[in-house]
C-alpha cells in the first residue's frame, strides 16, 4: 500500500493534470471556433465578389454550414431565396429564376424562425433588417403559391401570417413607446452636466416626446415596414380574384375586423375608398397578368450599402496597399481572442504548479533517505 503522503501527492497531480487537460481542450475549441469564424467571413467576402448568382449562393451556403443555428443566419437564408426567386442576369442565361426552389426556402424559413425574437423597439431602417424578414418571407410565399400553384387559399394563409407578424410588432412597439420613461434630466449645475450634455438631453427628450405622440396616434411603423403592410393587404385582396367595386369591401373587411385601428386596417380602408370611386368601365380590381404573384410588390434591391458581413454583407472594396505582409505566426497571434490568451496562461500556471509539486516531493524523499 502506498504511504499516505505519496497517495496525497498522486491525487494532487491527477487533479492538476486533469485541469490542464480541460484547459487545453477549451483552448482547442476556442481556436477551432476562431478559425471557423474567419472562414465564414472569407466565404461572405467571396460571395460579394462572385461573378454570378449561382456562385454567390454557393458561397452563402458554405458560410451557413460554418455557422449552423446562428440566429442571424435568417438574413443569409432570406437572401438566397430572394436571389433564386427574383434574379436573372442576361449574361448568364442558364441561371433563370428558380421560383419553386425559392418557395420551399421561404416556407422553411417561416417554419424555422420566430418573428418576435428579432423585434426591436426602433423602426427597421435598412433593407436586410432581421425584424422585417419573417413577414416579408410570408408575403413572398403567398405570392408564389398563387402564381405557381394557383392556390389562393394557401396564399391567404401566408398573407394572414405576414399581417399577424406585423400586428405583433405594432402592438409591442406601441406599448414600448407609450410606457418608455423620460430620459433623466441633466442640469447645468450638475458636476457631470454642463451645456453640451444638457443639449444632448434636450434632443433625447424631444425624441422621447415624439415617440409618445406617435404611440398615441398608432404611427409606429417606418417606411420599410409600411411597404410590407401595403403589399400584404393588396395581395390578400387579389387572392379573391377579379372583384366588382361592391365586392372589394367584403375582402377588405376581413382585415379591418381582425386588425382594427392598425396600419393594416388603414390600408384596407384605403382600398375600399378607391374601389367606391370606380366607374362601370373600371369594375375589376386586379393586377395585370404579368404581375400576378411574382413578387413585384416586394422587389428587393441588390445590397449596395447594407450592414457589416456578420449580419448583412457589404460589397467588397479594393484593399488598400500595405507595405508588408505579416508572417502567418504574427497574423494568427494578432487574430487570437483574449479568452484564448487567458486559457493558455491558466494552462501554463497549472503546469508550473505541477512541476513545483513534483520537485517538492523529490526533495522530501531525498531528505528522508
Amino acid at each position: 500500500m502506498l504511504p499516505h503522503r505519496n497517495l496525497r501527492t498522486l491525487v494532487t497531480l491527477a487533479l492538476v493534470f486533469g485541469c490542464a487537460s480541460a484547459l487545453a481542450g477549451d483552448a482547442g475549441k476556442e481556436a477551432d471556433a476562431s478559425a471557423r469564424a474567419e472562414q465564414f467571413k472569407k466565404e461572405m467576402e467571396l460571395a460579394d465578389e462572385a461573378p454570378d448568382r449561382d456562385s454567390q449562393i454557393a458561397h452563402w451556403r458554405k458560410a451557413l454550414s460554418l455557422r449552423p443555428d446562428h440566429p442571424e443566419n435568417i438574413v443569409i437564408e432570406y437572401r438566397i431565396a430572394v436571389e433564386l426567386s427574383q434574379r436573372w442576369d442576361p449574361k448568364f442565361p442558364d441561371q433563370v429564376p428558380r421560383r419553386r426552389e425559392a418557395l420551399a426556402l421561404y416556407e422553411a424559413l417561416l417554419q424555422k424562425y420566430d418573428h418576435m425574437k428579432y423585434y426591436e423597439k426602433r423602426c427597421a431602417n435598412y433593407t436586410w433588417s432581421p425584424q422585417l424578414i419573417v413577414p416579408r418571407a410570408a408575403v413572398h410565399a403567398g405570392c408564389l403559391n398563387r402564381a405557381l400553384n394557383r392556390d389562393s387559399r394557401k396564399a391567404r394563409e401566408y398573407l394572414s401570417k405576414a399581417m399577424g407578424c406585423l400586428n405583433q410588432t405594432y402592438e409591442k412597439r406601441k406599448e414600448d413607446w407609450a410606457n418608455e420613461p423620460p430620459p433623466p434630466e441633466v442640469r447645468l449645475d450638475d458636476p457631470f452636466g454642463g451645456p453640451l450634455r444638457r443639449g444632448k438631453w434636450k434632443v433625447r427628450l424631444r425624441e422621447w416626446q415624439e415617440r409618445r405622440k406617435k404611440a398615441a396616434e398608432g404611427d409606429v411603423f417606418g417606411p420599410l415596414e409600411m411597404s410590407i403592410v401595403k403589399a400584404a393587404v393588396r395581395q390578400f385582396g387579389y387572392t379573391f380574384g377579379k372583384q366588382r367595386s361592391h365586392e372589394v369591401p367584403v375582402a377588405m373587411s376581413r382585415i379591418i375586423q381582425r386588425y382594427p385601428g392598425t396600419p393594416m386596417a388603414k390600408v384596407a380602408h384605403g382600398h375600399i375608398d378607391r374601389a367606391m370611386k370606380l366607374t362601370e368601365k373600371e369594375l375589376y380590381t386586379e393586377l395585370p397578368e404579368k404581375e400576378l404573384g411574382i413578387e413585384p410588390v416586394l422587389e428587393i434591391p441588390r445590397p449596395s450599402d447594407q450592414t457589416p458581413a456578420h449580419r448583412t454583407p457589404e460589397p467588397s472594396k479594393p484593399a488598400p496597399s500595405r507595405p508588408a505582409v505579416p508572417s502567418p505566426v504574427a497574423q494568427s497571434t494578432a487574430e487570437a481572442s483574449p479568452r484564448l490568451y487567458v486559457i493558455l496562461l491558466g494552462a501554463a500556471v497549472v503546469i508550473v504548479a505541477a512541476a513545483g509539486v513534483i520537485l517538492l516531493v523529490r526533495k522530501r524523499r531525498r531528505a528522508a533517505s
